[in-house]
């Protein structure tokens, strides 16, 4: 099932389940409201100052006993070798981070890999 609003945002319905009790609806993890700004993200160029400031604002945030529990890093696919070596699956403490862009990168500042906030539901 779809909804679409203005040809603008698609949410794709998963599953729904009712009961007398309660409702659930189970979305699909990744709205196509949000590709534009995901794309975006790694596309655009990083000042050279992009790890310090992306990780200080994660652990500022987990600092806030917020629901950020830590960082992933989420790789470019049209990326250099160096991406190989990282483990998209890991969870790092901010301060435990690799620093993007990798020391091996090709792109240099234009590395399309990038930091993503990994939140306490995801992991529980």
């Amino acid at each position: 099932m779809q909804m679409n609003a203005d040809n603008r945002r698609k949410i794709s319905v998963i599953s729904v389940n009712q009961r007398p009790e309660k409702v659930c609806i189970t979305f699909s993890k990744e709205s196509v409201a949000f590709n534009w700004l995901t794309e975006l993200q790694h596309e655009v160029e990083k000042p050279d100052n992009y790890a310090e400031k992306t990780l200080a604002a994660y652990r500022l945030g987990m600092k806030a006993k917020g629901s950020i529990v830590g960082v992933r890093i989420e790789i470019g696919q049209d990326g250099c070798t160096a991406r190989r070596e990282i483990d998209v699956t890991a969870v790092y403490h901010p301060d435990d981070a690799p620093i993007l862009p990798l020391s091996g990168c090709t792109k240099g500042n234009h590395c399309g890999c990038v930091y993503r906030p990994v939140m306490r539901y995801e992991i529980e």
